[in-house]
């Protein structure tokens, strides 16, 4: 029960970040990233059209693991390793997607 509230939150940041993604996707304009959804070292920095889809791929993928671990469907070992996979994968692609 502890650990359903870090996944809440992680789910309502993931939403946030997903949401910021659809309207740059929408819109047309480069997603920047801010201190909230990059940190420090992203701060400033866009990802081209490509990465932004990456990045809503597995936000939604991290949304679907954290809403399964809060209702209990499954083993927790199973959802985490899912959910760290994409997050891991999130920021790599990050990187890789980039704008220069």
């Amino acid at each position: 029960m502890e650990r359903q509230w870090i996944f809440g939150v992680l789910a309502v940041w993931a939403v946030l970040v997903a949401t910021k993604a659809v309207f740059a996707l929408r819109e047309g304009a480069t997603y920047t990233f801010s201190i909230w959804d990059g940190g420090m070292i992203r701060a400033g920095k866009s990802l081209s059209r490509r990465g932004v889809v990456a990045k809503l791929i597995t936000l939604t993928v991290l949304v679907a693991c954290s809403v399964a671990m809060i209702a209990g469907a499954s083993p927790y070992e199973l959802y985490f390793r899912v959910a760290l996979a994409a997050a891991i994968g999130s920021l790599v692609l990050d990187f890789a997607f980039a704008q220069k």
